[in-house]
């Protein structure tokens, strides 16, 4: 199946925080609302220098699903439930927020330790009312436990949550929701 590529967005930096900055692509100018997306965001190459502070700061979500992208380094990831994780490379962490969840992020103790840059890719997408009051929850999809879909020469696409073809892999907390990452090879389709 071959698409077009009906518009290109120019993303704009943003500051989210004192010391971090993001290229946030939607909302933007020309599509302040795109439905259900809230938020879609890239945290590009932010160096942590060795022996720098956790990094960890807690903030209130409600009312959304986040995927993360983790594209470099790893990210630790903590909620106000106990439940923590350090996320690589590779492994993308799901949150559904539902009625309420307070979580925080920052470097991964061994980044902090050694310095180094890490990146990220952010989707928010809007929950379905139906769903606003459920009981949050976090999920980490581990790159190892993703099962691969689109496999062919040069392509490396994994599914992270929901159902593709035959695939199956976490629970989008019943809202249709469907994330695939991984690479493509320069020259390949």
């Amino acid at each position: 199946m071959q698409k077009k590529i009906a518009h290109i967005l120019d993303g704009r930096e943003r500051q989210v925080r004192k010391a971090c900055a993001v290229l946030q692509l939607l909302p933007h100018e020309d599509f302040p609302v795109v439905h259900p997306f809230i938020v879609l965001r890239h945290l590009r190459s932010a160096v942590v220098r060795p022996g720098a502070a956790s990094g960890i700061r807690y903030h209130r979500r409600r009312g959304f699903i986040q995927v993360t992208f983790q594209v470099a380094a790893a990210v630790y990831h903590k909620d106000r439930s106990g439940r923590e994780a350090v996320i690589s490379a590779a492994d993308d962490p799901w949150m559904f927020s539902g009625k309420e969840l307070g979580d925080g992020e920052g470097p991964s103790p061994s980044l902090r330790e050694r310095g180094g840059a890490f990146e990220l890719i952010q989707v928010r997408l809007k929950l379905p009312k139906a769903h606003l009051w459920t009981y949050p929850e976090n999920q980490w999809a581990y790159h190892d436990d993703q099962p691969g879909v689109l496999q062919q020469e040069g392509v490396h696409l994994r599914l992270v949550c929901g159902r593709y073809d035959e695939a199956a892999a976490l629970s989008s907390g019943g809202v249709p929701l469907v994330a695939i990452s991984g690479g493509i090879e320069a020259g390949k389709r």
